[in-house]
């Protein structure tokens, strides 16, 4: 189970990112892109992997 805080990734990808709001079944998430820069966007939580809790 998903949970805020997380550190999780697309089930297709290798980026990690952390898991910062819950929303029905959406996670939103923020990550850091190539440079450096803070990115953040929502996700179905079924597309998810958890990294670490």
């Amino acid at each position: 189970m998903i949970r805020e805080g997380d550190k999780v990734k697309l089930k297709d990808s290798q980026a990690s990112m952390e898991v910062v709001k819950l929303d029905d079944d959406y996670a939103v998430c923020e990550w850091n892109n190539q440079l450096g820069a803070e990115m953040k966007g929502s996700f179905p939580i079924h597309l998810l992997e958890i990294i670490s809790s």
